[in-house]
């Protein structure tokens, strides 16, 4: 069980530090907890009881408080940022050609329309999907 607890110890401390979304921080105490009873002589039984009530309490407890403490908000992806900006076409969009390409900031992206019209290059376009490497967009 040594082992055990030693392993969920760490990991748990290595997906914390890797999300910083207090997701994992309260396992990482029940198993350190445990390690307690562990080298306190408990039984594996007394362990699991340990690991478990000490994660609960503190998920149950201190996790409202301490989310309260964070700053709200949902923070987007750089892709969700650039939904409703707007783009110059660069490239004509075209359903039936298959052809678009559309500049955002300095970056340059595959383009189709959301109603398959054709845009000519130079127009402005805003953002209405993003996924992969392709852009949906419509006239501004």
């Amino acid at each position: 069980m040594l082992a055990l607890w030693i392993v969920l110890l760490v990991l748990t401390l290595v997906l914390e530090a890797a999300t910083f979304y207090l997701v994992s921080v309260w396992f990482a105490v029940g198993a350190l907890a445990a390690l307690i009873a562990y080298a306190l002589g408990a039984g594996t039984t007394v362990q699991l009881t340990v690991f478990i009530a000490v994660s609960a309490v503190l998920v149950i407890f201190t996790r409202p408080i301490i989310k309260k403490a964070l700053p709200n908000g949902y923070t987007p992806t750089n892709g969700e940022r650039d939904i409703g900006r707007k783009a110059v076409v660069t490239e004509k969009i075209d359903a039936n050609a298959g052809t678009g390409r559309v500049k955002i900031g300095d970056v340059y992206w595959g383009a189709h329309s959301a109603d398959d019209t054709v845009i000519e290059i130079g127009e402005t376009v805003v953002i209405k999907e993003k996924g992969g490497a392709v852009v949906t967009v419509e006239r501004v």
